[in-house]
């Protein structure tokens, strides 16, 4: 009986948001594939022409059902250019001018639970990134190519916090992972930093950071994959709240 009652309570007692907006976001780091077990990574901005600002839509969500915040948001970055290989790319040798494409699909979703202190609210709980990295090279001249296409899961330790001061609210998340001790592993961060200014309910808009770090390596079909990337930059939205 006291969980039916508290089910719903929490039922009658829900709010949620939809926003949509514009990122620009740049990538940082460095790549490595290898066929032979042993990875050298290298500089996606002089080997491979990457690292330029590139702006796209994102999208996020939010239901609040009585003490628990679920969320989730996506977003994208298309970026293509050319350059010269430091080192060995899969079948690829050292000083190869190359073309290359990159293609990062993201989708966050978190659950946390709501806790009140004071003028602040702290939402800890567990989220997921899912990560569709799309990433080809190809030798500008003979056309030979290598590719790195991986879908990845991550699961986060998450907490969020929100101070609300008048029509403003400021809201800071962060994710984190550590398995480098498992072997084939890594550490992943997803940090975001945001302020929302409502004006006029339902109408708000937000303005804000995201931070997302993969530092990595794993093996895949196509050999040893080696990943140290940072994907960063800021947004500005606008949604409603129902």
């Amino acid at each position: 009986m006291l969980f039916v009652l508290l089910a719903a309570n929490a039922c009658s007692s829900w709010s949620g948001t939809a926003e949509v907006g514009y990122a620009q976001r740049a990538v940082r780091g460095d790549l490595a594939l290898s066929d032979t077990g042993s990875t050298s990574e290298q500089s996606v901005r002089s080997a491979f022409g990457l690292g330029d600002d590139r702006g796209a839509p994102y999208a996020r969500g939010r239901l609040d059902v009585g003490p628990l915040a679920l969320s989730g948001s996506v977003m994208s970055l298309q970026e293509n250019g050319e350059g010269v290989l430091q080192s060995g790319f899969g079948g690829l040798v050292a000083g190869t001018p190359v073309a290359s494409d990159l293609d990062v699909a993201i989708g966050k979703l978190a659950a946390a639970f709501d806790l009140r202190l004071g003028p602040v609210r702290v939402q800890p709980g567990l989220a997921m990134d899912v990560v569709d990295l799309d990433f080809t090279v190809r030798e500008t001249v003979l056309g030979n190519r290598e590719e790195i296409d991986e879908l990845l899961g991550i699961p986060l330790l998450f907490v969020r916090s929100e101070v609300a001061v008048g029509d403003f609210l400021a809201t800071a998340e962060l994710g984190y992972l550590d398995i480098t001790s498992a072997g084939d592993g890594g550490r992943f961060l997803d940090a975001e930093a945001r302020l929302q200014w409502t004006p006029v309910a339902p109408v708000s808009f937000a303005v804000g950071y995201r931070h997302l770090g993969i530092d990595a390596n794993g093996a895949t079909d196509g050999g040893q994959v080696g990943v140290d990337l940072t994907l960063s930059g800021w947004f500005v939205g606008g949604g409603l709240r129902f």
